[in-house]
């Protein structure tokens, strides 16, 4: 039985991001801790979050994007969150490691959220040009979350370098403009798009 302190939780859910950096396996490898700019942007924005008291629960979503050889990238970021802050506790960190795209992210946080009941909300954060496109899978997949976008937290702090990022990202933001329709309704040339990416990143 749940104990009554802990119902009415809140959780936000972190999606990894690193697409934009590298279409293929070698190139997201590469990266600083194994981790794009994206991802390292939502991190950040989930630690600053949790620290100031914004929510109980952190669930990073994404699996084995780079390889069997990596450990999948919510562990990645996990990692990375406890080198900032090391007083982030494991039981208050849900990793889901199985999808690899957003439209999976959705169904297995699905799963993930159902298993804890004691959480009664959920965030979504992630960088603003996937969030519409995220938001609207998650929809799908019937989770209503608020929206957090990762630079938008960040600027609060970081202002100059959040602005040089969201001026930045020109061919991601429009993949995700001119996919936005397609994955969301579109499903058999959706899963043909997330077909050609898993098959780029072997």
């Amino acid at each position: 039985m749940i104990e009554q302190e802990t119902l009415g939780q809140e959780a936000t859910i972190i999606l990894g991001k690193n697409i934009g950096i590298g279409w293929h396996r070698e190139e997201i490898r590469e990266q600083k801790y194994h981790l794009s700019d994206h991802s390292r942007i939502n991190l950040l924005a989930a630690g600053i979050d949790y620290t100031r008291g914004r929510t109980d629960k952190i669930i990073f979503s994404t699996g084995k994007t780079a390889g069997d050889d990596l450990p999948s990238e919510a562990q990645l970021m996990k990692d990375r969150l406890q080198q900032i802050w090391p007083s982030i506790p494991d039981e208050d960190i849900i990793l889901e490691e199985n999808s690899t795209q957003t439209r999976e992210n959705a169904s297995e946080v699905r799963q993930v959220l159902s298993a804890h009941p004691e959480i009664e909300s959920a965030s979504l954060l992630t960088v603003y040009f996937h969030m519409r496109r995220a938001r609207g899978l998650f929809r799908k997949a019937g989770i209503q979350t608020t929206a957090k976008k990762s630079d938008e937290v960040l600027g609060q702090y970081f202002p100059k370098l959040m602005a040089r990022y969201r001026r930045g990202n020109i061919l991601e933001r429009i993949k995700e403009t001119l996919g936005t329709p397609v994955q969301l309704y579109v499903s058999p040339l959706a899963k043909r798009v997330e077909g050609y990416v898993r098959k780029s990143r072997s």
